[in-house]
C-alpha cells in the first residue's frame, strides 16, 4: 500500500476538506487505493475474480458521500502526525476487509462451481482405439527388428561364403601359376636339349662327310694305282 501511494500522485495521501478547494481528493485516494487492493485478489475462479473488480462499488461510493456529508467545516490548521497515521490505519482496515470478503465470495464461487463433466463413452471409445493403434504399431516395429536381424545374420554368411571362395580361388590361381612356371622351365629344358642333339648331329653329319671325302679319295689313289 504504501508503494502505491508513493508511486501514484492519486494515491498520496489527501486529508478530509469538506467544503473545501480539496474536498474531492481525500474520496478519490480513497476510492483509487481501494481498486488497487481489491485488484490485488486473486481466487480460483479468474472470471469470477475479473468480474468483481471490474464490477462498481456503490457501498463504497455510499460510504464516501456519507463521510463528506458528516464531515466537520475545515479546520484552520494543519493534522497532525498522529492523525495522520490514524486517518492511514482505518483505510488499511477497511481495504483489508473488503479484500478479505471479495476473496471470501470469490472462493464460494469456486466451491459453488460445477464440477467437469465424466469423460463420455466416445472418449472412452477413442482412447481405447489409440491403445490399440499403438500396440499394433510396437508389433510391426518388432516385426521389423527380427527381420532386419535375419537380413542382417543372412548377408554376414554370404559374405563368408564369398570370402571362403575368394581364398580358393586365390589358391588355385597361385597352383596354376606354379604349374605354368614349371611347364615353362620343362619347356626350356626340352629346347636346350633339342639344341645339344642338333649340335651333335651337326658334328657326325660333319664327321661322315669327313670320313666319306677320305673313302673317295683313297678310292681315287686306288684307281690311279692300277
Amino acid at each position: 500500500m504504501r508503494r502505491c501511494l508513493e508511486e501514484h500522485e492519486a494515491l498520496a495521501y489527501r486529508p478530509r476538506d469538506a467544503g473545501g478547494p480539496a474536498r474531492h481528493e481525500f474520496p478519490a485516494m480513497l476510492r483509487k487505493l481501494l481498486e488497487k487492493l481489491a485488484a490485488g485478489v486473486t481466487a480460483a475462479p479468474a472470471v469470477a475474480v475479473e468480474a468483481r473488480e471490474t464490477e462498481p462499488m456503490p457501498e463504497l461510493e455510499g460510504e464516501v458521500q456519507e463521510d463528506l456529508a458528516s464531515e466537520p467545516a475545515p479546520e484552520p490548521f494543519l493534522l497532525t502526525a498522529a492523525e495522520v497515521e490514524a486517518q492511514k490505519r482505518e483505510i488499511e482496515a477497511a481495504a483489508t476487509a473488503q479484500k478479505d470478503t471479495a476473496a471470501a465470495e470469490a472462493r464460494t464461487d469456486a466451491a459453488a462451481a460445477p464440477t467437469p463433466a465424466a469423460p463420455t463413452a466416445a472418449l472412452d471409445e477413442k482412447e481405447a482405439a489409440l491403445v490399440r493403434l499403438e500396440a499394433a504399431l510396437a508389433s510391426a516395429l518388432a516385426e521389423k527388428d527380427a527381420v532386419s536381424a535375419a537380413a542382417a545374420e543372412k548377408d554376414a554368411a554370404l559374405a563368408a561364403t564369398l570370402a571362403d571362395k575368394d581364398a580358393a580361388l586365390a589358391e588355385k590361381d597361385a597352383a596354376l601359376a606354379a604349374a605354368l612356371a614349371d611347364k615353362d622351365a620343362a619347356l626350356a629344358a626340352a629346347a636346350d636339349k633339342d639344341a645339344a642333339l642338333a649340335a651333335a648331329l651337326a658334328e657326325k653329319d660333319a664327321a661322315l662327310a669327313r670320313m666319306e671325302a677320305a673313302l673317295a679319295a683313297a678310292l681315287a689313289e686306288k684307281d690311279s694305282a692300277a
